[in-house]
C-alpha cells in the first residue's frame, strides 16, 4: 500500500486529503509544518508527496527545490497543491521537478486520477532502474567474457606485436585473435561484426567458437572459407562479419586472406607505405564463396598495420578520416615503435574528431618484422 505524505498549513485540507487518500487505498501521513518534511522522510518510506505551494515560513517551491537536490529523496514524485493560477508560478514548479499539480478547491476525481497516475509512473521508473542495474551487471559479465577470449600476449623473436582495442561501449563488435602454428609462425585474425553493442558482441563469440573449431594450420584462405561456411549457417541474415586471417612466418613471408576488412598497410622504413587490398566478400552473407590468398615478402624493419573501419570512418563534422589520411600518418611516423605508433594514431583520431566520442569500435594491430 502506497504511503502519501501531505504537507499543507491548512488543517481542513489535511483532513480532506487524508480521507480521500484512504478511500482509494493509500496510507496518508501529514504535517502542517513544512520544516518537518525531511524529518518524516528519514523515518518513513514515502511513495508520493502532496505539497502546498503557499505556506508560511518555508515556501512550497523552495521546499520542492531542496527536496529535488537531496541525494536520497530527490526521486520521490511531488504533486503541488495550489489555488494560484499564475502561469509563471506553475512553470517554476515544473522546472523545480514537480510531477504534477492540482488546483484548489480539490476535487476527488482529479486527486484520485493524478495520485494513481503518479504512483503508477513511479512504479515504472523503479522497474526500469532495476532492469538497468541488471543490464549493467550482465554487460560487465559479458565484457569480462569477451576480453577473456582475446589472445594477445605472444612473444616471438622475429616479430614485435602491438594492439589497441577501444570498444564503443562495454562490449565490442570487434574481435581479434593471435595464435601460434606448430612451426612457431604467427596466426592473426581480426573481425568486425555488424554494428556494435550486445548483438555484435554475441556474433564475435560465435566467431571465436568457429575459429577454435578450424584447423589453424590450413592456408589463410581455407581458414576464412571454412569460417564463412560456419557463420553462413548460424548468424541472422542481416548480420555479417568483415574479417581477415593472416600468417607471418620467421622468414618474413606474410600470407593473408581478406573478407571485407580494410586493406592491410605495410610501412617500410624508407619507402612509401604499401596497401594490400582484399578481394573476398564479408563473412556470413553467402556460403559458397571462395577466398584468395595474398603473399607479401617482409623486409627487416617493415611494419604491418591491420585495423577495423572504425578508424577510417571517424568523422570530423560529416567528413570521414579516410584511407589517405591514415596512410599519410603511418608513413610520417614510420620510425616510431609499434606501441607508440598506435597510441599516437589514437590521439590523432581524437584530435581529428574534435574530442568527440568515437561512433564505432576501434581495433588496430601492428607488427614489426625482425629477421632472425
Amino acid at each position: 500500500m502506497a504511503q502519501i505524505l501531505i504537507v499543507d498549513d491548512d488543517p481542513h485540507i489535511i483532513q480532506q486529503l487524508t480521507v480521500l487518500a484512504h478511500s482509494f487505498g493509500c496510507t496518508p501521513l501529514s504535517t502542517l509544518y513544512p520544516d518537518y518534511l525531511f524529518e518524516i522522510l528519514e523515518s518513513e518510506p514515502i511513495d508520493l508527496i502532496l505539497l502546498d505551494v503557499h505556506m508560511p515560513g518555508t515556501d512550497g517551491v523552495e521546499l520542492l527545490n531542496r527536496l529535488k537536490s537531496h541525494p536520497i529523496h530527490q526521486k520521490i514524485p511531488v504533486i503541488m497543491l495550489t489555488g494560484d493560477t499564475n502561469i509563471k508560478l506553475l512553470a517554476k514548479c515544473f522546472q523545480g521537478g514537480a510531477t504534477d499539480f492540482i488546483n484548489k478547491p480539490i476535487k476527488e476525481v482529479v486527486l484520485q486520477s493524478r495520485v494513481l497516475s503518479a504512483l503508477k509512473m513511479q512504479e515504472y521508473v523503479k522497474k526500469l532502474e532495476e532492469l538497468t542495474l541488471q543490464l549493467q551487471d550482465e554487460l560487465k559479465l559479458a565484457e569480462k567474457v569477451q576480453r577473456a577470449t582475446i589472445h594477445s600476449q605472444i612473444e616471438l623473436p622475429f616479430l614485435e606485436t602491438a594492439k589497441l582495442y577501444v570498444p564503443y561501449g562495454q562490449v565490442s563488435g570487434d574481435i581479434y585473435d593471435l595464435s601460434l602454428t606448430r612451426n612457431q609462425s604467427l596466426n592473426v585474425f581480426l573481425g568486425d561484426a555488424t554494428g556494435h553493442g550486445v548483438s555484435a558482441a554475441l556474433i564475435t563469440m560465435m566467431v571465436k567458437m568457429g575459429l577454435n573449431s578450424i584447423n589453424s594450420e590450413l592456408s589463410t584462405n581455407k581458414v576464412i572459407h571454412q569460417l564463412n561456411q560456419l557463420l553462413s549457417t548460424c548468424i541472422p541474415l542481416n548480420m555479417f562479419v568483415a574479417s581477415i586471417f593472416m600468417r607471418i612466418t620467421a622468414d618474413g613471408k606474410m600470407r593473408c586472406s581478406n573478407g571485407g576488412i580494410p586493406p592491410v598497410i605495410i610501412v617500410p622504413k624508407h619507402k612509401e607505405p604499401v596497401t594490400i587490398f582484399g578481394t573476398g566478400i564479408i563473412l556470413g552473407v553467402k556460403k559458397s564463396v571462395r577466398y584468395s590468398e595474398s603473399i607479401y615478402q617482409l623486409e627487416p624493419g617493415d611494419k604491418v598495420f591491420v585495423y577495423t573501419d572504425g578508424i577510417t570512418e571517424c568523422l570530423q563534422d560529416e567528413e570521414p578520416f579516410g584511407m589517405p589520411r591514415l596512410i599519410e600518418f603511418l608513413g610520417a611516423n614510420a620510425s616510431l615503435d609499434m606501441d607508440t605508433m598506435l597510441n599516437d594514431l589514437l590521439k590523432h583520431l581524437t584530435h581529428f574528431t574534435g574530442e568527440q566520442e568515437f561512433e564505432d569500435d576501434i581495433t588496430m594491430l601492428g607488427f614489426q618484422y625482425h629477421a632472425e
